[in-house]
């Protein structure tokens, strides 16, 4: 009997050790591959000094499909045009007041140089969490397009403020929607 209880408990600790290899080997595949499919997009990249920006006649654009109020372009030291600071609006949790925010893209509609709030009536201690220097900053260098880090999909995956949903959504489709004017209309 004790040959039995022994051959017992060797079979199961080879099984666990069996299901610990290969669990191991499934996580280590998925972080390769999710490297290699997403790597660009989860790294901030060098983004191009402005040294003066413009505002631009925009009259001719349509930016009602895109909730855009203002574009600059934006100038290096040589005055070559390296992007576009676009103010954009979107409703967050604060269905009556938007949120605006500017969001400068790059001349290619590519990479996010930064974004920065104007104006945000969010409640207290969630949503106006996207005011402070540590929210926006998360933007800086990302390639386009933002996405939340719980959708799947192709893009810069960006952490919301937790408890502030609606207003994380509402900063990722003002950025998308300056992203895509650039793209479309002025590119």
């Amino acid at each position: 009997m004790a040959t039995s209880k022994t051959k017992k408990r060797f079979s199961w600790l080879i099984s666990l050790a069996i299901m610990l290899a290969a669990s191991a080997a499934v996580i280590l595949a998925s972080e390769g591959v999710t490297a290699a499919v997403y790597g660009p997009y989860q790294e901030s990249q060098p983004v191009p000094s402005i040294a003066s920006m413009t505002e631009m006649d925009i009259s001719a654009y349509d930016t009602e499909a895109y909730q855009v109020e203002m574009v600059q372009s934006c100038t290096d030291e040589s005055g070559a045009v390296v992007g576009y600071a676009v103010d954009t609006w979107e409703y967050g949790f604060n269905s009556e007041q938007p949120i605006r925010l500017r969001s400068t893209i790059s001349t290619d509609g590519s990479l996010l140089i930064g974004v920065e709030v104007l104006e945000e009536h969010e409640t207290k201690h969630y949503g106006a969490q996207i005011s402070e220097s540590w929210y926006p900053d998360r933007f800086d260098g990302r390639l386009l397009p933002v996405l939340s880090s719980s959708q799947s999909g192709r893009g810069s995956h960006v952490d919301g403020i937790s408890g502030a949903t609606y207003t994380s959504n509402a900063v990722l489709r003002a950025v998308n929607n300056a992203s895509r004017f650039v793209t479309e209309q002025l590119g």
